[in-house]
């Protein structure tokens, strides 16, 4: 497990606007260029938010990377995942 390798995926898909692209029309293609485990690969293309903060990856990118999928919009479902139990 690599949480450096997992947030730089993260973080291109965030802020890269080719990586976003390339994440959104192919997920598997785009995270094979990272070494990441098959776990953390199931939590970024799920968008696992709990699984992904349990890996002790950085908090707001998690949050940047929710944004990224759902929208500026899509805050408060971020946060009823964050809070469930």
């Amino acid at each position: 497990m690599s949480a450096h390798a997992v947030e730089m995926a993260l973080w291109r898909i965030c802020y890269d606007e080719a990586s976003g692209r390339d994440f959104t029309a192919d997920a598997g293609a785009f995270l094979d260029r990272f070494r990441i485990t098959a776990g953390e690969r199931k939590l970024i293309v799920d968008a696992d938010v709990r699984g992904l903060l349990a890996l002790h990856i950085n908090d707001m990118l998690i949050y940047s990377f929710f944004q990224a999928l759902n929208g500026r919009g899509a805050a408060a479902t971020y946060l009823s995942l964050m809070n469930a139990r």
